[in-house]
């Protein structure tokens, strides 16, 4: 185990290595701002899914140091509508609902 994880049960439990803001603005027309906060080094995968569940885009998908980021997503052939962007480290997926509205 590394540093900061316990293990309980023979379950791995991880602390919570990277938080995420709400996307701004939300609803969105042409983009929104991202912000999310790495508290360890973490390969993340993000990426948009659609509501049928669909990955419809794979924004970044690259390891970050600790430290704070902030990218623009602009969708280019995406319909108007609901969406999620999708944060992925392998153990811990979190998910920010944001509405395209063109």
């Amino acid at each position: 185990m590394s540093n900061g994880e316990c293990e309980y049960l023979g379950i791995e439990i991880h602390p919570e290595s990277f938080t995420i803001a709400n996307p701004y603005p939300n609803p969105f027309n042409p983009s929104t701002t991202i912000e999310f906060v790495v508290k360890e080094r973490e390969k993340l995968k993000i990426s948009i899914i659609n509501v049928q569940g669909i990955e419809v885009e794979v924004i970044k998908e690259e390891s970050y140091s600790p430290g704070k980021y902030s990218f623009s997503w602009e969708p280019n052939d995406i319909v108007s509508g609901i969406y999620f962007i999708r944060f992925d480290n392998g153990y811990k997926t979190t998910i920010k609902k944001v509405l395209l509205v063109k």
